[in-house]
């Protein structure tokens, strides 16, 4: 299997810096301050990256065996209970009723899976900084390539078995809405049976009120015609007697006054004629009203029983919108457990099958009993100062990757030997040239040691 190591430093473009540089750039960050130390020791913490075939990303696991990955996975309930209880459900009402009173949207419980040496953090950033090999002590490899494969196996099983319950939650919605649309089916059978019961009786009284007309529009218009004809002889002696008037008003012959007259006593015989054909119509008009009132109460009963059943329909229909919604909320808890675990597959750019990558840490124990763990930084560059400011060493590099305290935490704990003043030519040669970088740092090994 091959071996890859990552740069302890890199420039501004993500490029390892050689050997001695990279180190005496970790060695000055470390000891930015007048302080010595009593060790310092270059660590290497390997990782073993296995390729999943099926995406081309690669597990991280921790070969140390220290680090492990905890996944939690909701149980989801069986659903499939409730939805074969509704669908032997009689009646729309009683669906409406055991479907909303059943929790979809709640799990089961709660299922811990631990990963053991799975590294949940994007170490990408670190491992793709290909360097040559710095004199390392390289941790202890408890963790074996038969394990890691046991546990991608493992992490593949669990997508799985996710995968196969997002499935099954796309299938209760399909089942509920199957069901509901059963019942919403009866609801419109039942409203089509009342749209045709009126239907029947609203056009059985307008046949009749067509009856009624064809029989009465006849008689009713001999016996206006009658009347009519009473009161013609009278209208006739009132026209004439009025036109000869009007003639005498054109002559001057007799006042407005007199033409007034006239003309109100024609009014009035006009309007005792109205008068008697509307008593005569009443009666017609009656009955006319009496089948209008029938039809009028029967299409408002026929709106109030649609608007029930339509009523219960939207109920319906809400009900199985509100579920489908706790469902659909539920897949997306699902997708989010799926996306985390997939999440662990990281993209390099390796294309082994497996191969494994050590990451290098500098390990500094100082006179006063503390220990600084730095992980692989990144360089600055060199020291743009005014007036002497903007040259502390604190700046001389930052951290490539941010959230790796508890892989430094691990180290801080354990006692490494110094293998740094070993390599004290290339340490001294790093320096010099960090001092041509305009870096104020002290050249000689001896000076960063007590003794």
């Amino acid at each position: 299997m091959k071996t890859v190591y990552s740069a302890l430093a890199v420039d501004s473009n993500n490029s390892a810096l050689s050997p001695e540089r990279q180190l005496a750039v970790v060695v000055a960050k470390a000891l930015s301050k007048k302080v010595r130390v009593t060790s310092m020791s270059l660590v290497g913490w390997p990782l073993l990256l296995l390729r999943v075939e099926e995406t081309g990303a690669y597990l991280i696991f921790d070969e140390s065996g220290t680090i492990e990955t905890s996944i939690n996975r909701g149980i989801l309930q069986n659903h499939s209970l409730f939805l074969d209880k509704l669908s032997q459900l009689g009646s729309p009402e009683e669906f409406l009723g055991s479907m909303t009173s059943i929790s979809w949207g709640e799990l089961r419980g709660k299922e811990n899976f631990r990963l053991k040496g799975l590294v949940e953090k994007d170490l990408t950033p670190l491992i793709k900084n290909v360097s040559l090999s710095l004199n390392l002590i390289p941790l202890d490899r408890r963790f074996t390539e038969e394990r890691a494969s046991l546990e991608m196996e493992e992490w593949k099983k669990i997508q799985q078995t996710v995968s196969a319950e997002i499935a099954r939650i796309d299938e209760y919605v399909r089942r509920l809405v199957t069901i509901s649309e059963i019942f919403i089916g009866k609801l419109a059978e039942e409203r089509q049976r009342i749209e045709a019961k009126y239907s029947y009786e609203i056009d059985g009284e307008r046949q009749k009120l067509e009856d009624l007309l064809k029989a009465k529009k006849p008689q009713a218009y001999e016996e206006v015609k009658k009347k009519l004809m009473e009161y013609a002889p009278k209208l006739a002696e009132i026209y004439g007697i009025l036109s000869k008037t009007q003639l005498d008003a054109e002559a001057g012959l007799v006042s407005e006054k007199q033409i007034r007259a006239f003309v109100e006593s024609k009014n009035r015989v006009i309007r005792e004629i109205d008068t008697q054909i509307n008593s005569l119509l009443e009666s017609y008009r009656a009955e006319v009203r009496s089948y209008m009132e029938r039809i009028r109460r029967l299409e408002e009963a026929e709106k109030r029983e649609l608007e029930k059943v339509d009523e219960r329909i939207q109920a319906l229909r809400d009900g199985v919108e509100r579920i489908r919604t706790e469902l659909l909320s539920l897949k997306q808890s699902k997708e989010a457990e799926l996306d985390q675990l997939a999440s662990l597959g990281r993209r390099t750019i390796f294309a082994d099958e497996k191969l494994e990558v050590i990451i290098p840490f500098l390990v500094v124990k100082d006179e006063y009993g503390m220990t600084q763990v730095l992980s692989p930084q990144r360089y600055s560059g060199r020291a743009r100062s005014l007036l002497g400011f903007g040259t502390k060493l604190e700046n001389i590099s930052v951290s490539i990757h941010e959230d790796i305290s508890d892989m430094e935490a691990r180290l801080s704990v354990v006692n490494f030997p110094d293998n740094v003043r070993i390599v004290r030519g290339d340490l001294e040669k790093g320096l010099e040239w960090l001092e041509s970088e305009g870096w104020k740092v002290r050249r000689i090994v001896e000076e960063y040691y007590i003794s």
